[in-house]
């Protein structure tokens, strides 16, 4: 059975409330790190390379790991009783895992792209700036839409890795 959008919907605030736990660690640790040391000068791929590093490549393991163990969810999956899983088979590959989390944290990545973007030219937008901040927000929202809307309740990047989230019986 699909889970439902309010298990779904509880498990995902659960997650990201790890995930800010996590953030306020590393902001500890740089405030500290800044403290002592002075705040380091970037440039914009340095800025990228520090961003995908510290937060986005952590979250994705995050959740890559913990799809992919035994119990086959997160933390907040758990909680809630749900599992991850494919079509073909109970537990899903390690590339359909890495697919789903790249699709479910692409416009966080955006988002950090975004802002190094604007902050490098002064907040001059141009058209890619346009399509890079309409797709932090259009992703998540076609997300969403799916769940609520589809039947069997997968979302964009469920689609884009055939997975499903059902409830455990």
């Amino acid at each position: 059975m699909p889970a439902s959008l309010k298990k779904r919907f509880l498990a995902a605030l659960i997650d990201y409330g790890v995930i800010v736990l996590y953030i306020v660690f590393l902001a500890g640790v740089s405030l500290l790190f800044y403290r002592f040391n002075g705040m380091p000068a970037f440039n914009r791929l340095q800025q990228e390379l520090v961003s995908f590093g510290t937060l986005l490549l952590p979250v994705t393991c995050y959740f890559v790991f913990m799809e992919g163990s035994s119990r086959s969810g997160s933390i907040g999956k758990n909680i809630f009783r749900l599992y991850l899983c494919c079509k073909s088979r109970d537990r899903c590959s390690y590339f359909q895992l890495i697919i789903r989390n790249i699709v479910k944290l692409l416009p966080w990545q955006l988002a950090h792209s975004f802002i190094f973007s604007g902050m490098g030219r002064g907040w001059e937008m141009g058209a890619a700036d346009w399509i890079m901040i309409a797709a932090v927000y259009v992703i998540p929202l076609i997300s969403v839409l799916l769940v609520c809307l589809r039947r069997d309740r997968r979302s964009l990047h469920d689609l884009a890795a055939n997975t499903r989230v059902f409830a455990r019986t």
